[in-house]
């Protein structure tokens, strides 16, 4: 048996570099997606694949907190079990770019992955 996967749709080629640099060289994998309709004047977009921990929600967290800056932020995530099982669910926040990372993103990113986040929301 494997690791749990997280996948995330919707991320643009800007967001690859950034999560490649967050993440380290090999941590995070990117495919192609198909757009959702949403992405006005994107043709391709890319889905993040990482494996589940808590550093990785964290910074999963922390990058979704700055992609929102200020707006509703809607994200597609698929997680594959180690058993295979797929489970999809949209994480949905909103935060201001001056704030910490958004304890909402890492509370649904945990919910979502069936993974206890209460170490990463204590101050």
């Amino acid at each position: 048996m494997g690791n749990a996967t997280i996948r995330l749709e919707n991320f643009t080629e800007l967001d690859k570099i950034q999560l490649t640099k967050d993440f380290g060289p090999g941590s995070v994998r990117f495919e192609k997606s198909s757009p959702t309709g949403d992405d006005h004047g994107e043709l391709t977009t890319l889905a993040a694949i990482v494996i589940v921990s808590l550093s990785a929600l964290k910074v999963l967290a922390v990058h979704l907190a700055r992609k929102s800056a200020g707006q509703d932020l809607s994200v597609t995530t698929e997680i594959t079990t180690p058993d295979g099982k797929v489970r999809k669910t949209t994480i949905k926040i909103s935060s201001k770019s001056s704030e910490p990372p958004s304890a909402q993103a890492i509370k649904q990113l945990g919910a979502a992955c069936n993974v206890d986040v209460s170490s990463l929301l204590k101050g």
